[in-house]
């Protein structure tokens, strides 16, 4: 099998556990969990997933997106009966996590108004003070984290914003958080095991700055600040 073929592959393989889910969406696994349990399974504002296998890449992007949503004060109903209408539009399981969802889906949300008449999109595509929509802010605070094949899906998320670096992509480190591909969680047990951030940065030729944004991210607190 060739190699693109293989990553891909990686995509839509259970590789995230509902905990690691949830830290890297910066959400509780207790609020992930009660999406399953308000919906039966998580197919209502993600794509479906057996409850004894773990999350995949592309449905991993799909609660990063959902989390964002349910921050900016989507209810969950809103969004599954947008995802549903998105799944059509764009003939994808995994639509958030579509390059057309960033490009095209206010114009597709726009029309979902116009077809569906339901009121409960007003407040996802009303207009603010400054005439942008609030669905807009959504795409450029979460999307601009990610990168995509061309016209495809998802193929990297920049976990903390792209100037702090880490970095999932199934096709490096087996999908799990990196930095220059290093994966977080080996400079964790470096650090662990003793060696200071210097020598760390110097084993792996990262700056210090990476490596303490690396500790950070993987919960560990070190001397001095990082610069953000």
């Amino acid at each position: 099998m060739p190699y693109d073929d293989l990553w891909r592959e990686r995509l839509e393989t259970p590789t995230y556990r509902v905990g690691e889910a949830a830290m890297y969406a910066e959400l509780s696994p207790q609020t992930v969990k009660a999406w399953e349990k308000s919906y039966s399974h998580l197919s209502s504002v993600v794509s479906h997933r057996n409850p004894r296998d773990g999350l995949s890449f592309l449905q991993l992007i799909e609660v990063a997106v959902v989390a964002r949503l349910r921050k900016k004060g989507v209810k969950l109903d809103e969004i599954r009966r947008a995802r549903d209408y998105f799944s059509k539009r764009l003939e994808s399981p995994y639509p958030f996590a579509k390059e057309a969802f960033k490009t095209d889906g206010v114009d597709i949300l726009i029309d979902f108004r116009k077809s569906d008449g339901g009121v409960y999109t007003d407040r996802m595509i009303a207009a603010n003070r400054e005439g942008q929509m609030i669905w807009s802010e959504v795409i450029s605070e979460r999307l601009d984290e990610f990168n995509y094949e061309r016209n495809g899906y998802a193929i990297q998320w920049f976990l903390r914003g792209r100037e702090h670096a880490i970095l999932v992509d199934p096709r490096l480190s087996y999908g799990s958080p990196s930095v220059k591909g290093v994966m977080t969680r080996v400079l964790k047990s470096r650090w662990k095991l003793g060696e200071t951030v210097s020598e760390i940065a110097d084993d792996f030729d990262i700056s210090k700055k990476l490596v303490l944004r690396a500790l950070e991210f993987e919960g560990i607190s070190t001397p001095g600040s990082i610069v953000h």
